[in-house]
């Protein structure tokens, strides 16, 4: 029989306010908890997210026919319009920002242009992660280039995983396009299967990774797992990394790379990872090793790897920098732009680049 709802009186709400709380049943409460946790850290996370008001400090350009947007900065004063473009490409786990000190050295005499990569800073996220190679990150930083009109020639920096990429990039060029390369750290295909042990070799489900985000587990984790990889992280490029780790997004982006450094170097012996000595031809190149893997018990193998890097050239150098760690043009940017700056002189003395960039 239907029954009107219980007459609001003053009875009636005393009661309600009085009457003991009925607790949850026991067999609830293991499932209630993690709820609450969950939601709780949801909300933390969302707002350290809206309290960063990061905003970028280039443009967003598009590099695929799908409109997926890359960050770019491009410094190219008028003063400068006939100068080298020197292009920096970042390692595993890094982006635009680690290059600011280098840049604002290099700048006074060169273009400069750097980038995040697919899914770091503020570029966006490729819709298969999985999917993403050695050759695909190369066309994207093709198109960047072509896009903000950053045409050549061209001095390539490439910190790390980086040189991978911007191997790739000097085949997809015309080889008057590349005047020299400095290689940071650089890492090889040897080097990279190598490395095999220690690197991530899967990329983790998609809603796994964008789940550990929104709950902010990554904001705490990530610094935590890639100690001491970024010590050198501080001040204001501490907290641009933070807001990066703090996304799925940049967990898929950051272990579909290695997966596909991993996959492609194995066969490395063909295709478009394969480096042979003189493949560079004369190119000027300068190769920067600092000391930190001969401080570092059983990484001796990386600095003596790259001595195959510096082979890639007839025309080389071979430089150790002491008291340093793997982000050297973090810790010590002069260097960095010091070695830019040699290349570029040495690409004018072999008639490589025929404008007067001495700024």
């Amino acid at each position: 029989m239907f029954r009107y709802p219980t007459a609001i009186t003053p009875h009636t709400i005393q009661w309600h306010l009085t009457a003991p709380l009925s607790s949850p049943p026991a067999f609830a409460l293991p499932l209630l908890t993690p709820a609450v946790l969950a939601t709780v850290a949801a909300g933390v996370e969302a707002i350290a997210r809206r309290s960063e008001h990061r905003q970028p400090a280039g443009q967003l350009v598009a590099v695929r026919n799908g409109g997926r947007r890359v960050h770019v900065v491009y410094h190219a004063p008028p003063e400068l319009v006939d100068a080298p473009c020197v292009v920096m490409e970042a390692g595993a786990n890094s982006w635009s920002p680690v290059w600011e000190d280098v840049s604002r050295h290099v700048g006074q005499v060169a273009r400069v242009f750097r980038y995040d990569r697919a899914g770091f800073g503020f570029s966006d996220a490729v819709k298969h992660p999985k999917e993403r190679s050695i050759s695909s990150i190369a066309k994207d930083l093709q198109m960047a280039l072509s896009t903000v009109g950053a045409n050549p020639p061209y001095v390539l920096v490439a910190h790390s995983l980086g040189a991978l990429y911007t191997n790739v990039l000097v085949k997809l060029l015309k080889p008057s396009d590349v005047c020299g390369l400095v290689y940071v750290d650089a890492a090889s295909p040897q080097t990279v299967t190598m490395l095999e042990d220690i690197v991530p070799k899967q990329t983790p489900p998609e809603w796994l990774a964008r789940s550990l985000g929104y709950l902010g587990l990554l904001r705490v984790l990530a610094p935590l797992a890639l100690r001491p990889y970024t010590l050198a992280f501080q001040g204001s490029l501490k907290k641009a990394a933070t807001s990066t780790w703090a996304r799925g997004d940049w967990l898929m982006a950051y272990t579909a790379e290695w997966a596909a450094a991993l996959r492609e170097s194995k066969q490395a012996s063909e295709g478009l990872l394969h480096f042979p000595p003189g493949w560079l031809g004369e190119t000027p190149i300068q190769v920067l090793v600092p000391d930190v893997y001969e401080r570092t018990s059983g990484k001796a193998y990386i600095s003596l790897l790259q001595s195959d890097v510096a082979s890639y050239s007839a025309e080389s150098a071979l430089i150790g920098i002491k008291d340093c760690g793997h982000f050297v043009q973090i810790e010590k940017p002069h260097i960095v732009a010091r070695a830019v700056s040699e290349v570029i002189q040495r690409a004018k003395e072999k008639r490589l680049i025929y404008s007067d960039c001495s700024g």
